[in-house]
């Protein structure tokens, strides 16, 4: 008997490669860029070697040039240095980007906002004397949550 894995959020390609190299036989219910939503059977169901199993797979939304163009725009900016979220969206929008895709390229990115607060809080004990409070006003003003201020403050040791 072969347990059936989650596949959930992998693409269809990586879910039937997967239940073939167990020695099942996927059937995918779409074609193209697509992520598994579920099979049937369910993931943690066992069946005999050789079974059917149904990829359930819904298509990847198409996306726009603008969209595509602010994700790129976010990750390398990203890549050099922390941002916020809304200092990021500003940095787009500053760029060109619409609001609608500035929004969509930042939280398209997946980005860490807490692992940023850190990084931001670091630079700036780099190169300055903060308190606490100061330090976490700063990481207010340049757009981070109060509570994702603190866990920067935290990080570098306040």
């Amino acid at each position: 008997m072969i347990q059936i894995p989650d596949l959930s959020g992998t693409s269809a390609d990586d879910a039937a490669a997967r239940l073939s190299a167990l020695g099942l036989d996927p059937q995918v219910t779409t074609e193209g860029d697509a992520d598994v939503t579920g099979t049937e059977p369910a993931a943690g169901a066992e069946v005999e070697a050789g079974a059917t199993v149904t990829v359930l797979a819904t298509e990847k939304p198409k996306l726009t040039l603008g969209q595509e163009n602010a994700i790129a725009k976010a990750l390398s900016y990203l890549d050099y240095t922390a941002f916020s979220r809304s200092g990021l969206i500003k940095q787009l929008e500053f760029e060109g980007f619409t609001k609608d895709e500035a929004t969509f390229g930042v939280d398209a990115t997946g980005t860490d906002w807490n692992a940023q607060a850190d990084a931001k809080a670091a630079d700036y004990m780099d190169y300055s004397s903060f308190s606490r409070q100061s330090l976490i006003d700063q990481l207010v003003f340049e757009g981070f949550s109060e509570e994702q201020a603190a866990h920067g403050a935290k990080a570098v040791g306040f």
